[in-house]
């Protein structure tokens, strides 16, 4: 069986550059290790505005709750971040309903009411075999991390294959989710520079209708509530996953199509960003990547930091 040792490690040859040219190296990766570092923490607390403003509207309800107190409109606009054309829009009272007490007048509809496709894919006839360095993308469970679409790991088809996969194409604006195995329930909105792209039977389309944010559908699936409820219809016997009819029926409240609108360019141009930096990240991840062998093979030449 092959194997290595420390005798064998110790043994290879390898370029040193100068230590002043070592420092130039390390300072050009350490510059760019940085930015693609702010930018992923940039991302992350804009897709965390995101998440409070649904918390704020769709779950713990603050502009009804306000208006139901007596506060000012002006109080309440200053406090949430509305405009008063905004908050004419939310009620100011409340009803029972089968979720509990909910906005008057909001309407408790399912994932299914909401779509316009729910459906996995398949993977392509000889598998791993049939996987290129280019084509058409073909997602997996490990592309799909929750509010995160990662490329590491993506494959590729032929467009043979893609065209026998052509009802599960995914399109700009779809939510992916994973329904089996350890990564179940993870979820995110497609990266629309991954296109055209096909999923494999691990992830599930989730296609908002007209008049519906994905977005919206999105962040209610990230929550804890919904994904117990998935967990609590789980139909894997040795392995977990959830079918169409599950994520069909996920309970989902409809504040209706105004609102939803709202919603849904409240956050545009949040995610907009989180778009261009992770597009930014990705380039300078490829840049880097492209110039790491150049600089310590000697191949292109720094000049020399200060001490």
């Amino acid at each position: 069986m092959p194997n290595l040792n420390t005798t064998i490690l110790s043994s290879l040859p390898f370029v040193l550059p100068p230590l002043e040219e070592q420092r130039a190296i390390a300072q050009i990766l350490a510059t760019l290790d940085d930015k693609i570092e702010l930018n992923r923490r940039m991302n992350e607390t804009l897709e965390a505005m995101a998440r409070a403003i649904f918390q704020s509207w769709f779950v713990d309800f603050d502009p009804v709750r306000a208006k139901a107190s007596g506060e000012s409109v002006a109080s309440i606009c200053q406090r949430l971040g509305l405009t008063p054309e905004l908050l004419a829009l939310f009620p100011d009272s409340f009803e029972d309903s089968e979720l509990g007490e909910i906005p008057k007048g909001w309407a408790v509809t399912t994932l299914q009411g909401m779509t316009s496709k729910i459906g996995s894919g398949a993977t392509p006839r000889g598998g791993r075999e049939v996987y290129l360095e280019e084509g058409t993308s073909l997602i997996r469970s490990q592309n799909v991390y929750d509010s995160n679409f990662v490329w590491d790991g993506l494959a590729h088809i032929t467009d043979e294959a893609a065209k026998q996969l052509n009802g599960v194409e995914v399109k700009e604006g779809d939510v992916l989710i994973n329904i089996t195995g350890a990564s179940i329930l993870r979820t995110c909105v497609v990266d629309p520079h991954v296109l055209p792209a096909r999923v494999n039977q691990h992830v599930a389309i989730i296609r908002a209708k007209a008049g519906f944010a994905s977005r919206y559908i999105h962040l209610h699936l990230l929550g804890l509530d919904t994904k117990a409820y998935l967990m609590g219809l789980n139909a894997g016997a040795s392995r977990e996953a959830v079918t169409k009819g599950h994520l069909e029926s996920v309970p989902i409240i409809d504040p209706g199509e105004k609102l939803l609108e709202c919603f849904g360019k409240t956050v545009a141009s949040l995610y907009a960003e989180v778009d261009q930096l992770t597009h930014q990240g990705r380039t300078l991840q490829s840049l880097r990547d492209t110039l790491l062998p150049k600089l310590l093979s000697g191949e292109m030449q720094v000049p020399p930091t200060e001490a």
